[in-house]
């Protein structure tokens, strides 16, 4: 059974999402681009006036779920809602975004094992409840959905450790057939 938690004051605060016009078919993956662990990233975004207010009152660059440093995941937005969270406009409908702490400002220092971990048990926790068939970076999400603006996200990120940590997840379990696409 995975674990995480759920940060509701953000959703009080700003956006709860909105209701899903389309099934989910996609999980993006995000890299944060800057803070040190999900806690200091989660009070930055708790902070009164803080920059980007205005627009995530507009439900823009939320995302749904923060994976710490130490692969501890935070719940920020329901699955089950939609929010702005790749640059695609109204296409995020069909996406669930899950946002990983990257300490480097582009995106340039790797990820941890826990990280990855909790990343492959999150897909697979919303594959029980969502028909996602394609995982895909942020950048790559331009070429795949067809719109959006193209981004180092999530930059140093290793594809094939987590394909492979995916397939090996899914051969001692249900498998489920996904499609990993990254540029």
């Amino acid at each position: 059974m995975i674990s995480y938690e759920k940060d509701l004051v953000i959703r009080q605060t700003y956006c709860n999402g909105f209701t899903r016009s389309k099934p989910v078919k996609y999980i993006v993956v995000h890299g944060t681009g800057g803070g040190s662990s999900a806690q200091r990233l989660l009070k930055w975004m708790r902070k009164p006036g803080q920059a980007q207010q205005n627009r995530y009152k507009r439900g823009i660059a939320l995302f749904h779920y923060l994976i710490g440093r130490e692969g501890e995941i935070i719940e920020i937005i329901d699955p089950s809602r939609w929010v702005y969270h790749s640059s695609i406009g109204r296409m995020d409908a069909g996406t669930i975004g899950i946002e990983l702490v990257n300490p480097s400002r582009d995106n340039s220092t790797g990820y941890t094992d826990a990280q990855y971990e909790s990343l492959v048990n999150m897909v697979e926790f919303l594959r029980q409840d969502f028909s996602v068939d394609k995982i895909i970076s942020h950048r790559f999400a331009k070429e795949v959905l067809g719109k959006g603006k193209t981004k180092n996200c999530p930059g140093n990120f290793e594809w094939e450790k987590f394909t492979m940590s995916l397939k090996q997840y899914s051969a001692t379990r249900t498998a489920h057939d996904c499609i990993i696409l990254n540029s």
